[in-house]
């Protein structure tokens, strides 16, 4: 029975990386990577190769779509094509899946789980967590995501365009007084329509963006307005702390 090591990496800095992920890395035979392009390379693998050696090892490059419609049959069959492709190289091998953050956070590996164990019921399946981009963030920040009581929202913004052309966000979850810190995941793509949101409201001054964090080119601002378009970026969020510490 083969085991398949789930391993978040944390957001980019080698260092952010657990000690048994790192245990764990170093020994599987088989590492698979995802790659958001299919001719680009693994953020992911880019982020282990300075502290493990992997020149005796087989890595696996799997392409993961970087798209919305998780529904769509081609991408059903994508995700079941990738699974097949890893069961393959698991029959006579353990092997370690690598993900951005925390595997059990936002991560596309669990598009595959499922997939997984219907072809291979003996496998066994083991998820190591790592350090969350958010969680990075508030402390590269310097900023609590909760005290005591404080409820805490967490948006994925590459979809909150629809959401906010339905008013979901001002009318059903009246996210500006329910909830003591909201986190805008992934704002590249709608960053001004939440920079007004947040202006309308009467948070921008407690709000801040940050992007890439945890990576050389990092980039932490306070003030939304000082945000050029060429700060915006894939790997980024907005975090508002609608609530004074203490």
């Amino acid at each position: 029975m083969s085991t398949l090591y789930v391993i978040g990496v944390g957001p980019g800095d080698p260092e952010l990386l657990t000690l048994k992920a790192v245990r764990l890395i170093r020994e599987m035979p088989v590492i698979f990577v995802p790659k958001g392009r299919e001719d680009g390379t693994s953020l992911a693998l880019s982020i282990i190769k300075s502290i493990v050696k992997l020149d005796r090892k087989k890595i696996i490059e799997l392409h993961f779509p970087m798209i919305k419609t998780a529904g769509t049959n081609a991408l059903s069959d994508k995700w079941s094509n990738l699974a097949q492709e890893m069961i393959q190289n698991l029959r006579d091998a353990d092997g370690a899946f690598l993900t951005l953050g925390d595997p059990c956070f936002y991560s596309t590996f669990f598009y595959l789980y499922d997939r997984l164990l219907r072809l291979s019921s003996s496998l066994r399946i083991e998820i190591i967590p790592g350090v969350s981009s958010i969680n990075a963030s508030a402390a590269r920040a310097g900023i609590p995501l909760g005290l005591a009581g404080d409820r805490i929202a967490i948006i994925p913004a590459n979809y909150i365009g629809k959401l906010m052309a339905e008013e979901t966000l001002d009318h059903e979850l009246q996210i500006w007084s329910a909830f003591d810190t909201i986190v805008f995941m992934k704002v590249d793509r709608n960053f001004y329509e939440i920079k007004k949101f947040l202006m309308d409201k009467g948070l921008i001054n407690r709000s801040i963006y940050l992007s890439r964090v945890g990576m050389r080119d990092e980039r932490v601002i306070h003030d939304l307005n000082k945000v050029k378009e060429q700060d915006l970026d894939y790997f980024s969020m907005v975090i508002v702390r609608n609530k004074r510490n203490g």
